[in-house]
């Protein structure tokens, strides 16, 4: 058995029993949402900057409108979906096409932002890109919704924000008392609760391309110019924010109105303790070491990096309105590792969603597809080729890949594979830092 497997196996159920505390099925409860804002200092989102920015300097927040507020009553996500270019909201200026899995409608106005007549085919084009990419983690189910605006802000070394579009709680077929975001309860319920609000709103600071010097490259190899911002990568951190991957707790450590969101529930300190078992205080969320406690990504963090087998949240002191615990430790994830950390650098790119976020999103309720297919030994239990249900031989890996072309990652021990026939669209490869030996 994993060493460190009693250690996890206490986190998890520690996080399972502060959420069965908060609660039990919605039943007889009354259905409650709200919106939250974009921009906004203590809410749940994201503001994401360079490393230079002043955590202080953040523009206004603001409540962007739903569709039946900002096109008229008979708006709504279907009509959207079903439109053509003759209808005023299917103009491609508004709305990009819509794929199996995104519709993207574009708010900004007329000859401005991602309607830019110089940049903004290339914006909408490369958003897309990392829409579909955001998508292709469910497999194709379901349909992701998303208001985009590229305003200026005047705040130049802020880079974008984003939130969910609404938050639910007390939803028939969900826990009470818990608020999930709105794509969430799409993907959980099979059924989208209120039709005329996206699921995901985001914003990108076109600052950084006024006064006639282009700082965001729009290209999609992750492979920015020196000096240069990949706006893919920046793209992509948002979405998943939009998926309510962001805290609730606020720098005072409050839970509005007294219930954690779901990605809340797996924020533990140091001693194991949920945050949302705690006393509300500024000490719980900054200046200590916050850990997420949900075992899937928990299984991944350690087949990729070993012990131990927390991962490190960004909780800095001061508390940074935007960035505190709505992210990965910035000083222990970087590289391929940095898509959730909170700041960006000139000439860095993230070209994928990483196993380990993946799983973070598992943890939170998603079915999430993962971009490689693992095999361990030494597990048991029921086997998807996921890091947290990974097959038993490399057999099995091999032929789950072969109808995928994934790469099949395979953890630590010496393996016979010479009697496989393996396709040279398979790819063999060690789970990252555990040894394994083939022949």
């Amino acid at each position: 058995m994993n060493r460190n497997f009693p250690h996890r196996f206490l986190r998890a159920c520690a996080a399972l029993l502060s959420l069965a505390l908060i609660a039990g099925l919605a039943t007889g409860q009354s259905v409650e949402s709200y919106r939250p804002l974009l921009w906004d200092r203590d809410g749940p989102g994201c503001i994401f900057r360079t490393r230079d920015a002043d955590p202080n300097a953040i523009p206004t927040a603001e409540l962007r409108p739903k569709l039946d507020e900002r096109f008229g009553p008979l708006v709504t996500e279907d009509t959207l979906l079903a439109a053509d270019d003759r209808s005023p909201w299917g103009n491609p200026v508004l709305r990009a096409p819509s794929t199996p899995t995104t519709t993207i409608v574009y708010t900004d106005p007329r000859e401005a932002g991602f309607n830019d007549p110089v940049l903004g085919p290339s914006r909408r084009y490369a958003f897309a890109v990392a829409a579909s990419r955001v998508a292709a983690l469910f497999g194709g189910t379901g349909n992701i919704s998303i208001d985009a605006s590229f305003p200026a802000k005047n705040k130049p070394n802020n880079l974008a924000a984003a939130s969910p579009g609404q938050y639910w709680r007390n939803l028939p077929g969900l826990p009470a008392n818990i608020w999930y975001p709105e794509f969430l309860v799409e993907h959980k319920l099979g059924s989208d609760p209120d039709s005329s609000q996206l699921d995901i709103v985001v914003s990108f600071n076109r600052d950084w391309d006024d006064d006639g010097v282009q700082t965001w490259y729009y290209g999609t190899d992750a492979n920015p110019p020196a000096g240069m911002l990949d706006f893919v990568t920046v793209a992509m951190h948002e979405l998943i924010h939009g998926l309510g991957f962001a805290q609730s707790f606020g720098s005072s450590g409050a839970l509005p109105s007294n219930n954690p969101n779901i990605y809340d529930l797996f924020l533990m300190n140091d001693e194991l303790e949920p945050l949302v078992s705690l006393s509300p205080s500024q000490y719980n969320v900054a200046g200590s070491k916050v850990q997420w406690s949900g075992p899937f990504g928990g299984l991944a963090y350690t087949g990729i990096f070993g012990g131990p087998t927390y991962i490190r949240m960004y909780a800095p002191w001061p508390w940074e309105s935007g960035s505190s615990l709505s992210h990965l430790d910035e000083d222990t994830f970087e590289g391929e590792w940095g898509l959730l950390t909170p700041f960006l650098s000139s000439g860095q790119a993230v070209g994928e969603v990483d196993p380990i976020v993946r799983g973070m999103l598992e943890d939170m309720g998603y079915a999430v597809k993962y971009a490689e297919i693992y095999v361990d030994p030494a597990y048991v239990g029921a086997s998807t080729g996921t890091p947290s249900r990974p097959y038993r031989t490399v057999a099995e890996g091999v032929a789950a890949a072969e109808n995928s072309g994934r790469a099949v990652r395979i953890r630590g021990g010496t393996y016979n594979v010479s009697p496989l026939t393996v396709s040279s669209n398979v790819r063999l490869e060690r789970w990252y830092t555990s040894p394994a030996t083939l022949r």
